[in-house]
């Protein structure tokens, strides 16, 4: 019997171990972020082609690559509130647009590319959006303290 029990817990540690750490409180996990901001990346270089050129816009491309990153979105947030998931998007959104304004900095001639101040605009644009759907939402205490770090976030 206690060769069974001992079995038993192995087994329960072992699936508690190698289930995927899911977000907490609309927090991204670290090894998550790589990947998750990538994805990112992608639906924004992808929203700012579809504004300046109106057959991508209306392209199964663009379609597959938006329902890609909703659907990553949602494998990534599943089981969290409706609020934590928009705090979770709005962290990938502050995240990409702080790095890509360093890099824009680092490289003002890159600025001068219109494609590059679609893109700038196009990552601004999203956390604003994001930022303002929050912002009227009724959010605890905690979502608040996020939404309140995630306003003041300088990586």
């Amino acid at each position: 019997m206690r060769k069974y029990f001992i079995i038993l817990i192995a087994a329960l540690l072992a699936v508690g171990c190698s289930e995927t750490q899911k977000p907490q409180g609309g927090r991204l996990p670290e090894k998550d972020s790589i990947a998750v901001n990538t994805n990112y990346d992608s639906i924004v270089a992808a929203k700012a082609r579809a504004e300046l050129d109106s057959n991508y816009r209306k392209s199964e491309t663009y379609r597959y690559a938006e329902e890609s990153y909703h659907r990553k979105i949602a494998e990534e947030t599943r089981g969290m509130s409706h609020i934590d998931q928009l705090l979770y998007e709005y962290e990938i959104a502050v995240t990409s647009l702080n790095r890509m304004g360093r890099q824009q900095t680092a490289h003002p001639e890159a600025m001068a590319n219109g494609t590059a101040q679609k893109l700038m605009s196009v990552y601004g644009r999203q956390a604003v959006e994001l930022h303002d759907e929050l912002a009227t939402m009724k959010l605890s205490a905690d979502q608040q303290r996020r939404f309140e770090q995630l306003n003041n976030k300088r990586d």
